[in-house]
């Protein structure tokens, strides 16, 4: 149970759909690498999240778009992959109004987390055979990709 402004709030979901929407890799790696390869423990990645809420559906879509860059300055895209999860939050309507519009962090997280580690898994199936075979996503606490201010604590 999430703790609310007015009163407690019963967060549930089910995953309705998780699906890749998108990937794509170079061909072949761009030129200034070719005689010096890819470094894998160079490649970084950004992590681009859009969530969108329909209440009256009981619905939210998680949507990730992953980039893919040869160095850490992220100056060299090799790729990119879009995956999008949609959860049914049972009386969706009813917890935001509960909870002033704003579903707890953790919560939000928790499904974030779903869609993350699911893209995780695409990515090592689809980058196989590519330029970014071997390589893997890190790992990553969903609720790092939420700002400073935490929410209280119950």
């Amino acid at each position: 149970m999430e703790k609310g402004t007015k009163g407690k709030v019963e967060l549930s979901f089910k995953l309705l759909d998780l699906t890749l929407d998108e990937f794509e890799v170079e061909k072949e790696l761009p030129s200034k690498f070719l005689d010096i390869g890819l470094n894998k423990e160079q490649v970084a990645f950004e992590f681009r999240f859009n969530i969108e809420v329909a209440p009256l559906q009981d619905l939210l879509i998680v949507e990730l778009k992953i980039c893919f860059f040869a160095e850490k300055e992220k100056k060299t895209q090799l790729g990119q992959q879009k995956s999008t999860g949609k959860f049914e939050i049972k009386n969706l309507a009813s917890a935001l109004d509960t909870l002033k519009g704003k579903l707890p962090n953790q919560f939000v997280a928790s499904l974030i987390g779903l869609v993350l580690s699911t893209s995780r898994g695409f990515f090592i199936l689809k980058s196989k055979q590519t330029i970014l075979q071997g390589i893997m996503i890190p790992a990553l606490n969903p609720l790092a990709f939420f700002p400073e201010k935490q929410e209280e604590k119950s």
